[in-house]
């Protein structure tokens, strides 16, 4: 599954990606997919994504990216019931370090959506972060898509998933 960012503030659109790209800004500053990017053409939305740094490393390295966060992000986590998401504020509420670890030796990885009339699967970049409603898979390998991608997975899939009313869920 794809990060669970919590708080708007952490999307930008393309115009403002655009804007706040500098040479600092290209580690924390990366292409964002969300199931419905999936579905139909891509919105082109940016997220800031702090992982892995501290918060004082965060506020160095990229002071108007984490003024946007402090402005728009903190007001909301500092109140949250969970202490994890209020202490580390700067960071998405389910940042998922086992998929990045998964997918940091790829150059591709395959993705599908999480809740979807059809079940379909394509190849994304690694650099392009998944959202939550997006479940990726850790090959880059054609040979994996064409099975996820084939009649008798999609069968399987079927008779194993559940059902929401009278549809596959």
């Amino acid at each position: 599954m794809g990060v669970t960012p919590l708080g708007a503030g952490f999307r930008l659109s393309a115009a403002e990606a655009r804007a706040c790209a500098l040479p600092s800004s290209s580690r924390v500053l990366r292409p964002f997919l969300t199931g419905r990017d999936l579905c139909s053409q891509a919105s082109g939305e940016s997220i800031i994504d702090f992982f892995g740094l501290a918060e004082e490393k965060a506020r160095a390295e990229n002071p108007e990216l984490f003024q946007r966060l402090l402005n728009t992000v903190y007001p909301v986590r500092c109140t949250d019931k969970r202490a994890a998401y209020r202490t580390r504020w700067w960071i998405f509420a389910e940042p998922r370090p086992s998929m990045r670890a998964a997918l940091a030796s790829l150059r591709r990885y395959i993705a599908t959506v999480q809740v979807s009339k059809h079940r379909f699967f394509v190849f994304v970049e690694t650099h392009v972060l998944p959202d939550h409603g997006l479940f990726a898979v850790a090959s880059d390998d054609a040979y994996y898509l064409g099975v996820l991608s084939s009649t008798i997975h999609g069968k399987w899939a079927l008779a194993t998933s559940g059902t929401l009313e009278d549809r596959p869920y």
